[in-house]
């Protein structure tokens, strides 16, 4: 339950955007730690169901194992550099550090986009290996 919970709340922060942003706040800065906070979630939670899943995971798919070791070996560092460029951007305010930020949206959102397609097709792989 817990993970369906988890990926409908990510799937809504990437689809959302700027979606009920207060007045006063950057929109950027506001989708910036929104994809932050899904991709902490999301990618604890995958790489966590992944191991505790590994070996019938394994036998059905090897992409399962293959992304959860894309994202142990490049989610962390992918979302350091966001916050660093976060950081940056709330003080300069710049177009570069702007450009910066952008940039790193992406590619967290890349990461994300991965890892929430492959936990959702192991998830149902494992519904699948349970019947």
């Amino acid at each position: 339950m817990k993970t369906k919970i988890l990926l409908s709340l990510s799937f809504l922060l990437l689809v959302s955007g700027c979606a009920g942003i207060k007045p006063g706040n950057d929109k950027l800065v506001v989708r910036a730690e929104q994809t932050r906070a899904a991709a902490v979630e999301t990618f604890n939670s995958f790489v966590v169901f992944e191991h505790t899943n590994r070996d019938a995971l394994w036998k059905q798919s090897k992409e399962i194992k293959h992304t959860a070791d894309y994202v142990r070996a490049y989610g962390k560092p992918a979302i350091e550099e966001l916050t660093k460029s976060i950081d940056t951007y709330k003080v300069l305010r710049t177009s570069g550090s702007s450009g910066t930020l952008n940039k790193n949206i992406v590619a967290v959102t890349e990461i994300l986009n991965r890892a929430v397609t492959v936990y959702a097709q192991g998830r149902a792989a494992l519904v699948e290996i349970n019947k």
